[in-house]
């Protein structure tokens, strides 16, 4: 979801990540936002835009990510943009089952109404196959973005609570804040203790390259 160029793809890669600074990652078609998102940022705090498209997301503490990198002719690329989505998801609701969570693929046909006052924020609304738990909340979004020499999926997930305030502060929006609270979970809300980013991000790693190399 904090997007990676492509140039280039000889095989499947994965790479996953558990930042520890706070950043605001724009979607593609939200550039023209940088400078004044910049503004109201505190110190320390960066901006960046991804190569794919959807709402912004705050990554740093609470916050991880993979980028799947997958060359043309590989089998989640069969098909559209949404039938590699729920190749993702698959592999994500297998993942998270073994680590005792209910995590569910949410179908194109079932995607919630979005509210349009959010449609600014990736975790504001859905996507086809992004990941909810049994109340509706949001727990995953996906990006992609493809080329002729394949595509880069992105995966951003909820590890622990984020900081919804900064990021509303940053869009001029904190009235959003507890939509964005009550819309969302986290991993560790949903497995009732901390889960240790580092080892998560050991296993995830693991998940996903059996995954997109088999």
């Amino acid at each position: 979801m904090t997007g990676a160029a492509n140039h280039g793809i000889a095989a499947p890669r994965v790479e996953v990540s558990a930042p520890v600074h706070h950043a605001v990652v724009l979607g593609c078609a939200q550039r023209r936002l940088l400078p004044e998102v910049a503004s109201r940022l505190p110190a320390g705090v960066c901006v960046r835009v991804r190569g794919s498209g959807g709402g912004a997301v705050l990554a740093g503490p609470g916050w991880v990510s993979a980028v799947i990198r997958l060359p043309l002719g590989h089998p989640w690329l069969e098909g559209s943009l949404v039938d590699a989505y729920r190749r993702c998801a698959e592999a994500h609701v297998a993942f998270f089952a073994d680590l005792g969570l209910a995590v569910r693929a949410v179908p194109p046909g079932a995607v919630p109404i979005a509210n349009k006052a959010l449609d600014w924020a990736c975790f504001g609304s859905f996507g086809p196959w992004e990941l909810a738990d049994a109340k509706g909340r949001k727990l995953a979004g996906f990006a992609q973005r493809r080329t002729r020499e394949g595509a880069v999926l992105g995966v951003g997930v909820l590890l622990a609570p984020v900081d919804w305030a900064l990021l509303c502060a940053a869009f001029a929006r904190p009235q959003d804040e507890p939509l964005l609270r009550a819309r969302t979970v986290s991993l560790s809300e949903l497995n009732g203790a901390p889960i240790e980013a580092e080892t998560f991000v050991a296993r995830w790693q693991q998940c996903l390259e059996r995954a997109a190399l088999a």
